[in-house]
């Protein structure tokens, strides 16, 4: 009856309704809205590919000693447009048939990739705004190419820089690609071609052929005799060809997700905020702390029978809060912990015994008054939630930093353990992380009980 009773009175806070019950769901809800627009955006950018092979590609590249030694660059967009010897070499500037620009474009007019994706992700462009690249449909990938070539490239290789930043204002090529005595390549675009997925998909071909370069320097390392320029040739092609493929492996139970950990780190913050259910109750069970308290001890229910219900109350409240809260992410917000919803209860539980031993650990501790201990349960919530993961990337990196360098203060952490119990149980085969992090969970909870115990035992025997 007593357990009882402490569960309907604390019902009756609307505190602890709004912090145990509702803020949880409430910040899921707000993480499934934010979630659900970047969603769109992922699945946007994911449609562009089926329609790159509608259309190619021009990009120019400036004859130099460099692009002459970038063996594997070279070997990308022959795998991509045809043999880079073969295409048109421009002996003739370009003519201008872009009716907006001047025939002698200063330099300045033709920035690198890197300079016009910020200018276009800031709305600028020449002409003040930005445009959309438009498909050429009257030109066709080549039927004979291989089908997993999904982009074709046309090719124009000129003399000077000045004759590609011309054709490039004209509107003749997206861009073009100068590369250094140093062998590292740049791409060049006009503002009309910032940001445009031409952009992205010509800046990603050269990412791939410095790959390319990073993985033919090592092997060269290795096995000096691949050292030898026509082996290099070879192994360029092979790695960047239509023959190359690449397989998608995964050793976890499910595709690894980011915003998951806003979930998961969720539930370790309403762990550690559920603390304050067990502390409110606490203090109602102790002579001299708060009225309710000294009117309980001079009751017939013993002391012992009060702490024992108070502490049942509060792992019951705790745990329902937290059902509620892995109830709703797994039927509103989609979230399927691994296939394993059945042991997210039993996690929930050791996390309500983490809650309920921390509140008592706070409301036991001498000489503090509920307010003073209601601030320490608010702020231990905000600083053990931060390595969790729960305010944004840089709480993620930070997390990530401590679990590098200090990777003790995490596994003691109990906000953390949650969120890492729930992610083992998502996305790990083997069910020994989970129950590693329910162990360290279990622990804590019990040296958080031992050190309550003792607190309340010299204060028992200060009042005796």
């Amino acid at each position: 009856m007593q357990v009882w009773y402490d569960m309907r009175m604390m019902m009756r806070n609307t505190g602890i309704v709004i912090w145990a019950f509702a803020f949880p769901i409430i910040m899921a809800t707000i993480f499934m809205t934010m979630f659900s627009s970047v969603g769109s955006e992922l699945g946007m950018f994911s449609s562009v590919g089926s329609e790159l092979g509608a259309h190619r590609i021009a990009v120019g590249v400036v004859e130099s000693e460099g692009w002459e030694q970038a063996g594997a660059l070279r070997a990308t967009l022959e795998a991509l447009g045809g043999t880079a010897d073969e295409t048109q070499v421009e002996d003739e500037p370009a003519a201008n048939t872009n009716p907006n620009s001047e025939d002698d474009a200063p330099a300045s007019d033709v920035a690198t990739a890197k300079d016009a994706s910020a200018d276009a992700a800031n709305g600028n462009s020449a002409n003040g705004d930005t445009a959309s690249p438009e498909p050429d449909n009257s030109d066709t990938a080549n039927p004979e190419s291989d089908a997993a070539v999904s982009v074709a490239l046309d090719i124009t290789v000129y003399h000077t820089e000045a004759d590609a930043q011309r054709a490039t204002l004209a509107d003749d090529i997206c861009g073009f690609i100068t590369v250094d005595d140093a062998g590292a390549p740049t791409l060049h675009v006009s503002p009309v071609n910032a940001g445009t997925t031409n952009q992205t998909i010509v800046q990603a071909i050269i990412d791939q052929s410095l790959a390319v370069s990073g993985t033919l320097t090592a092997a060269a390392e290795r096995d000096p005799a691949l050292a030898n320029p026509n082996s290099l040739a070879t192994l360029s092609t092979l790695l960047t060809g239509s023959n190359a493929q690449t397989t998608e492996l995964s050793v976890l139970r499910e595709p690894p997700q980011q915003m998951s950990r806003f979930y998961y780190a969720l539930l370790g913050y309403s762990c550690i905020m559920c603390s304050n259910i067990a502390q409110i109750l606490i203090d109602r069970t102790r002579i001299a702390v708060t009225p309710a308290g000294t009117r309980r001890q001079a009751s017939a229910l013993p002391p012992a029978r009060q702490l024992g219900a108070a502490l049942a109350a509060s792992w019951i409240i705790a745990w329902a809060s937290m059902l509620v809260a892995v109830g709703y992410l797994w039927l509103v917000a989609g979230v399927s912990f691994g296939g394993r919803i059945w042991l997210a209860p039993l996690a929930c539980a050791v996390c309500a015994l983490v809650s309920c031993a921390l509140g008592a650990f706070i409301g036991a501790l001498p000489g503090a008054n509920p307010n003073v201990k209601d601030a320490l349960i608010t702020i231990a919530t905000l600083v053990l939630s931060l390595p969790a993961g729960l305010f944004g990337e840089p709480a993620i990196v930070f997390g990530n930093f401590l679990t590098q360098h200090f990777p003790v203060l995490q596994s003691i952490n109990p906000a953390v353990q949650a969120t890492e119990s729930l992610f083992a149980l998502t996305y790990y085969d083997s069910l020994e992380p989970f129950a590693a992090s329910v162990a360290t969970l279990a622990g804590i909870a019990l040296a958080l009980g031992a050190g309550a115990a003792l607190f309340m035992r010299r204060q028992r025997h200060a009042y005796c």
